[in-house]
Formats: C-alpha cells, structure tokens, sequence
C-alpha cells in the first residue's frame, strides 16, 4: 500500500485530507513573533492570513525539517507501507 503525503503548503479543505486519508506534515511560520503551526485538520484560513501581510505584519516561513519528515515518512515504513510525497515550490 501506498501513503501519500504533502505538506500544509498545498492548502488542501481538511474534508478533502480526511475524505482521502492523506498524511500532511504542518510547516511552521510565525506573524509578528507569534509562532503558529498550520493545522491540517481545519481549513486554512488565507484570509487573515494574508491580509496580515498586506497590513504590514512581519510574516516569516520556515521549511518542514528534514527531522520531521523523517520521522512522519519512517513510521509509515516501518509499518510495511510505502511512501509518496507531493510538494509545492516556487
């Protein structure tokens, strides 16, 4: 069996990521110093999201660490499970 993975970049409806059983890795990013973790399992909320950055706000990303994706994809392995990974880039 196949796992497919992607990461909260992709921007997915948690319905969609529930109804298709897909394995998201959250990434991190922080809106003037306040750390936040996307949550996969509710829905995106691009709208204060980037109107924060239109008003100005100090907006940082960072990238998935290979750590988390090691440990998210070996499990997975480790159950006799193969894994495929959708990711988005510029």
């Amino acid at each position: 069996m196949i796992q497919i993975f992607t990461d909260t970049s992709a921007n997915l409806p948690a319905a969609y990521i529930q109804k298709y059983s897909l394995r998201v890795i959250p990434l991190h990013y922080s809106i003037n110093g306040v750390q936040a973790e996307q949550d996969p399992t509710i829905d995106f909320d691009g709208k204060t999201y980037y109107d924060a950055m239109r008003n100005g706000a100090d907006v940082k990303t960072s990238l998935i660490s290979t750590g988390d994706f090691e440990a998210a994809f070996r499990k997975v392995m480790e159950d006799g499970e193969d894994v495929l990974y959708f990711s988005l880039s510029k």
